[in-house]
């Protein structure tokens, strides 16, 4: 199985989503990691509640933010202390133990919408010499860069097709803002391991310059996406040989912008709001978004704002 690292933050029922989600259409496909942070008792409340559902199984990690974190480094103990908590230094924690493989990251927000019968030799199989990652949020369904004012994307152009794999080579477009030239995502993208681990170089994403000092104000998911986008921008490191990214003919994944629980400057909600304090209060009542209630049959992007019903 494929090792799955997902972070939530004051989100249980929409995460409760995605691992339904997961266990509809991929149950055999994850070895499960949940990161999950709450800001008020009301969703201590809901991961306990949603823990207790134990929809798929999963190792649960509550995120810490105020302590001396120690790792032993080359038999050598190492201390720590992070601005921003140790979020990062759990993830590292994560990325050590799979150290020899390959990993999957994801946020609460994603819902994984399509079965697929690969399996997860059939999926790391795809990522080559020349291969970076296998994503499951693209494919050649998903034409539109932003679903708000329906942005078109850029053509794809498939390079390498087999079986149920496309690939295609992320650095024809020139650093295009397109999601088809950016190589790294949180948004269900598989991994080598060792990839990243060279490519952070040991990095705290905290002081680091190649986070643009408007990020670092932003939790791990963020800075390591800024990270990622300057170093794939330069072709620093392995972004300069390993130039194709490869997904399934039709993306499999999409992530619900229906809210927000950090101040960043997107527009998530506008379409089809659904406050994180809210759903939770109606999942401690009994209730929980119905997946069958979505309709996810015109998926063109990797975002979307999916109406739903809540259970009765």
């Amino acid at each position: 199985m494929i090792p799955l690292f997902i972070c939530s933050k004051d989100r249980p029922v929409q995460l409760r989503l995605l691992l339904e989600s997961i266990s509809r259409n991929c149950p055999n496909l994850f070895d499960i990691t949940i990161l999950y942070a709450e800001s008020l008792y009301c969703y201590t409340f809901g991961y306990h509640k949603l823990k207790d559902e134990n929809i798929v199984n999963a190792k649960w990690v509550q995120e810490k933010t105020e302590w001396q974190y120690k790792r032993v480094d080359n038999g050598a103990p190492m201390t720590t202390m992070r601005e921003s908590g140790v979020f990062t230094e759990q993830f590292y924690d994560f990325l050590f133990e799979h150290e020899d493989g390959h990993f999957c990251l994801m946020v609460d927000d994603n819902i994984f919408f399509r079965k697929t019968e690969c399996s997860p030799e059939d999926i790391l199989s795809t990522l080559d010499d020349e291969t970076f990652c296998f994503t499951f949020r693209l494919g050649k369904n998903t034409t539109t860069q932003n679903h708000l004012d329906e942005q078109p994307q850029l053509e794809l152009e498939v390079e390498k097709s087999e079986k149920d794999f496309i690939k295609w080579d992320w650095q024809k477009y020139n650093n295009a803002f397109t999601d088809y030239a950016f190589p790294f995502s949180w948004d269900g993208v598989v991994y080598k391991t060792k990839d990243i681990l060279t490519l952070l170089d040991g990095t705290d994403l905290d002081s680091d310059k190649r986070v643009h000092e408007s990020w670092k104000q932003f939790p791990l998911p963020h800075r390591l996406e800024s990270y990622m986008g300057t170093l794939s921008d330069n072709r620093a490191g392995l972004f300069s040989k390993k130039r194709l990214m490869s997904s399934f003919n039709h993306s499999h994944l999409v992530g619900m912008d229906y809210n927000k629980v950090i101040d960043v400057s997107n527009r998530g909600g506008v379409k089809f709001e659904a406050h994180e304090n809210d759903l939770c209060t109606f999942y401690i009542l009994g209730h929980h978004i119905d997946y069958d209630s979505m309709n996810f049959q015109n998926v063109k992007s990797a975002h979307d704002e999916i109406p739903f019903k809540l259970t009765e």
